[in-house]
């Protein structure tokens, strides 16, 4: 797997759950969701796994639609800005009612939106400005 392969399909998905998790726990989510089942898991969790996901899935619904942009600098561009954040919203929403009935309607879309866009942003510069440095200089290959 190239290295921007490893960036864009590994640790930007990453880095976009992390943040998106970061941001439930620091808006005070700390509740535990029943999901399939009776498992009990907290939210902020749920919310980082369904994040990562989410990326990856925003990300390769890019490189088929916006191919001809690097994905490391994606979010320079507006149209694909909005593609990808959009594209989370939607699948955060989509495995919540999944996983979680009601969790949707319970958190409000707006705090949704407004998190998934800060892990997209806040995820990309995390995985553009220092994993990606950090696992070339592990792997040894050029960052530039």
């Amino acid at each position: 797997m190239s290295e921007d392969n490893v960036t864009r399909y590994a640790l930007k998905p990453l880095s976009v759950g992390l943040v998106a998790g970061a941001a439930f726990t620091s808006l005070n989510y700390g509740t535990q969701v029943r999901i399939v089942g009776d498992t009990l898991v907290p939210l902020p969790v749920l919310v980082a796994g369904i994040g990562a996901l989410a990326s990856l899935g925003s990300e390769m619904v890019n490189s088929y639609v916006f191919d001809h942009i690097p994905s490391i600098s994606a979010l320079s561009h507006p149209m694909h800005t909005g593609l990808t954040i959009g594209a989370q919203v939607g699948m955060i929403c989509a495995a919540e009612n999944v996983i979680a009935p009601g969790l949707v309607g319970e958190l409000g879309l707006t705090k949704i939106a407004g998190v998934a866009a800060v892990a997209e942003v806040g995820g990309n510069y995390l995985a553009k400005e220092w994993l990606r440095p950090a696992y070339l200089q592990m792997v040894g290959a050029d960052s530039h």
